[in-house]
């Protein structure tokens, strides 16, 4: 009998594996559906202005309620799924419990067994039953959990950069770029590039959009790896492979805005260590960025995410200056003069020159004012 009961009942372990499937797929979907709908309502609040501005205002909320609609179909049929299958698991594990019942009238009938070995059997059935029931109440939740602890892993699994010590340079003269050559996929961007850099003397590299300018930065910080060649760096104690560990050596301006929520002093303070950097007033002097000093909360006045509250000039000069407090010994400006006019761009590019005299100065621009004013200049093509 028994053995006829388990013959009976393996097609429910089948059926609980595509179960499994089933609920995980839904699961996926559902919180990639929940990413895409965060992501949407983030632009729309992060660029509101924005969207004033140009008008679209209506494609945007479109866009936002269909990704709505489309998760709340999802959870339907999330939902939906959960409550058929636990229900007919319900019925099924009712339907055994009225079985027995039966089994046990009939044993009972026919006096194979007596009436206290059949009450005392539906009680035991009934406590195994209970615990199961509860069970698949769980399932769902289970895999819920199991589907977001995925997630979490394939984030931990990604490329995670090791925390290293930072080795501070005495006093960098020379950068020594190598046979550099780096592709993504298989378009080369950078192929066999050889270019020193010197103390006192700027370089700007010159080119159109797609060239490697960008990518040249991104492996100076050794945020990405060349496929040849190397990068040495020169100090007073000799030459060296640039690594991670000297990123604290460089000062980097990205391309456009670069700040974060909070006071204009904790951004220009967000990079620096203490007893490492100039001057506040004399960074800000140096960027151009003057105007700060005249607001009226000065340094502490607070500016909203990604500048919100400033012009992009002069959250563009504000971020110079946070890059100048780091007082690194190479500077990487990355289309530094882009967003502001040409009597400022001038004056920046002056204040930099000068106060950089012994700084390798690295100016990534399309400005060809600012690469005249450069002894070195590198055109990619």
């Amino acid at each position: 009998m028994l053995a006829l009961l388990i013959m009976a009942i393996s097609p429910l372990f089948l059926f609980s594996k595509i179960y499994f499937q089933k609920m995980r797929k839904l699961s996926r979907e559902v919180k990639s559906e929940e990413s895409n709908f965060s992501n949407i309502l983030q632009e729309n609040l992060r660029f509101r202005l924005l969207i004033r501005a140009m008008g679209i205002f209506p494609k945007r909320r479109q866009k936002l309620t269909a990704s709505q609609q489309e998760l709340f179909v999802l959870k339907m049929r999330q939902l939906n799924f959960s409550t058929y299958t636990q229900s007919a698991m319900k019925i099924c594990i009712n339907a055994g419990y009225l079985l027995t019942f039966i089994w046990g009238i009939y044993r009972l009938h026919s006096g194979q067994i007596s009436f206290g070995t059949m009450t005392a059997f539906l009680q035991l059935v009934a406590r195994i039953q209970t615990p199961i029931l509860a069970l698949i109440t769980y399932i769902p939740g289970f895999v819920r959990f199991r589907v977001s602890a995925d997630r979490l892993l394939e984030l931990k699994e990604g490329e995670i950069e090791p925390q290293i010590e930072q080795q501070r340079l005495l006093g960098t003269t020379v950068l020594k770029i190598q046979d550099l050559s780096f592709r993504y996929e298989d378009k080369w961007v950078l192929n066999n590039l050889n270019l020193n850099l010197m103390a006192g003397q700027p370089t700007a590299i010159v080119g159109p959009s797609g060239k490697g300018k960008t990518t040249l930065i991104r492996l100076l910080l050794s945020l990405i790896k060349a496929e040849k060649g190397q990068i040495l760096l020169t100090d007073r104690e000799g030459s060296r492979p640039l690594t991670a560990a000297h990123r604290i050596n460089f000062a980097y301006i990205p391309q456009g805005n670069s700040l974060f929520s909070g006071t204009i002093r904790e951004n220009l303070m967000l990079h620096v260590k203490e007893g490492e950097h100039i001057a506040l007033e004399k960074a800000l002097w140096i960027a151009c960025a003057e105007f700060v000093l005249e607001l009226p909360d000065g340094v502490d006045t607070v500016v909203g995410e990604s500048g919100m509250g400033l012009s992009e000039g002069q959250a563009q000069r504000i971020a110079i200056a946070r890059a100048l407090m780091h007082n690194g010994d190479i500077w990487l400006f990355d289309e530094v003069t882009s967003a502001l006019d040409r009597n400022t761009a001038d004056t920046l590019i002056k204040r930099l020159l000068e106060f950089g005299q012994d700084k390798l100065c690295l100016f990534v621009t399309h400005d060809l004012n600012l690469a005249d004013t450069c002894v070195q200049r590198i055109y990619l093509d």
